[in-house]
């Protein structure tokens, strides 16, 4: 598996670039079907409180991540430098 696209979760970076192209469709079958403008208003409302909600998801997510990645580097290091520290007294 190529590791550049996939995130810590193991999840792939392709789920965020469906969820991109699936928003993107819906957006366009909503301004290409016809209704009127409340309608049509009140849908894209609608439509943005969702992604908002996934992207507040999304950000938890990268957010938890991180820390995972940070605690995970300040272990190696600690480890490295302890490796190091003994090995220089030889």
């Amino acid at each position: 598996m190529n590791h550049a696209m996939t995130d810590v979760n193991g999840h792939s970076w392709r789920m965020g670039a469906f969820l991109f192209g699936a928003t993107l469709g819906a957006v366009v079958a909503l301004l290409t079907t016809p209704r009127s403008g409340r309608e049509m208003r009140g849908q894209i409302r609608d439509s943005a409180q969702r992604m908002k909600g996934t992207m507040r998801q999304m950000k938890g997510k990268v957010e938890r991540g991180t820390e995972k990645i940070r605690g995970a580097g300040s272990k190696a290091y600690e480890q490295v430098r302890h490796t190091v520290g003994r090995t220089s007294q030889f």
